[in-house]
């Protein structure tokens, strides 16, 4: 599905297009670019980078070359999570500093605030997030609706909604003045699965909140407006984390049949990156769930195998409580304690 045009696409094609000057017109390509990668169309993101690096070989200049780290850190951020985003972008926000200020500047420092929210570093996320709101342009929609999400999710998460709400209003407000759909789909998509997060040890059990219910609207709305859009970014992401409220709403069949349909089938401790343990250990407690005990039993043991790259705190967190309940329930209650432990540990680490 191709998805609904784009108006913000639509501009950058439309400057390109006008544009008499090369270089402008460069730097417009690499900003298309961005969006590319955004929209997880992550191979055509790489080549227009590739082809920039080509071009500017003789004389890489700091500008273009910082526009390229940023396409390349998007890239990595949006194909798997990966670690080497945010070197990317800082490379992109030091590059970008001999014109401090400036658009690129602050969208990289935008963009460096969300990795590190993303990484649980809030001293960073708060350092990079108030040179993008201090500096940037009241217009420059960009830049003030990734740092204004930034840092509602922030507040949602250690805080609660109330906090957030007016930050998510404002970044909104920004995408919708830029025409930026894919941040409208980012806002949707975060704050139904915040929802979920802020229930922390909760959330493994359906309890009938309003917080759960929500999550799951969350979620689904996410999953039908990604495909009006034609956003990629998340399809493999989204199915998976609507299967986990599926879980949190006690309903293991539904959760099993999208764990089965969306799961990489080869090398599945590996898939969505760090997200991968928390996904199998639900995977396993929907068997169990329904009687696959053999099955539920080989998918325990991959997620636990998974736990081994050091994946967020909430993560590892998630991964423990869910495999204690199954172990609890195959009654093994040596490992049942050492995973309740482990939960309890990481828990009380991630809330601090």
């Amino acid at each position: 599905m191709s998805g609904a045009p784009s108006r913000l696409l639509a501009s950058l094609d439309a400057q390109i297009s006008a544009s008499r000057i090369p270089f402008d017109a460069d730097c417009l390509r690499a900003e298309r670019a961005c969006y590319r990668a955004r929209q997880g169309r992550i191979d055509e993101a790489r080549q227009t980078a590739a082809q920039l690096r080509e071009r500017y070989a003789v004389r890489p200049g700091a500008i273009v070359t910082a526009w390229i780290n940023l396409i390349e850190g998007l890239c990595s951020h949006f194909d798997d999570l990966g670690d080497g985003a945010r070197d990317k972008l800082a490379r992109a926000h030091a590059l970008s500093a001999m014109q401090r200020g400036s658009r690129l500047h602050l969208l990289c420092a935008a963009w460096l605030a969300h990795v590190d929210y993303s990484n649980h570093q809030p001293a960073a996320m708060s350092l990079h997030v108030r040179e993008a709101l201090e500096f940037a342009a009241i217009d420059d929609h960009s830049v003030r609706s990734r740092a204004c999400m930034v840092v509602a999710q922030a507040l949602h998460l250690g805080s609660g909604l109330d906090l957030a709400t007016p930050w998510y209003a404002a970044s909104h407000r920004h995408a919708v003045a830029e025409g930026d759909d894919l941040t409208i789909a980012a806002l949707i998509h975060n704050r139904g699965w915040l929802q979920l997060t802020r229930l922390g040890e909760g959330a493994l059990s359906y309890d009938g909140s309003e917080a759960v219910r929500g999550g799951l609207n969350g979620i689904a709305s996410s999953q039908a407006y990604d495909e009006l859009i034609g956003a990629a970014s998340t399809a493999g992401i989204t199915p998976l984390l609507l299967a986990q409220t599926y879980c949190a709403k006690d309903q293991p069949a539904n959760a099993l049949e999208i764990f089965e349909a969306h799961m990489p089938k080869e090398d599945p401790g590996n898939s969505q990156s760090r997200l991968a343990c928390a996904m199998l250990a639900d995977q396993a407690w929907c068997r169990m769930k329904i009687g696959q005990f053999d099955a539920a039993r080989r998918d325990a043991i991959a997620a636990e195998e998974s736990l081994l790259p050091a994946p967020h705190v909430d993560d590892r967190a998630a991964t423990h409580s869910r495999l204690a309940q199954i172990y609890a329930s195959f009654g093994d209650q040596e490992a049942t304690d050492l995973h309740f432990a482990a939960a309890a540990r990481y828990w009380a680490e991630f809330k601090q």
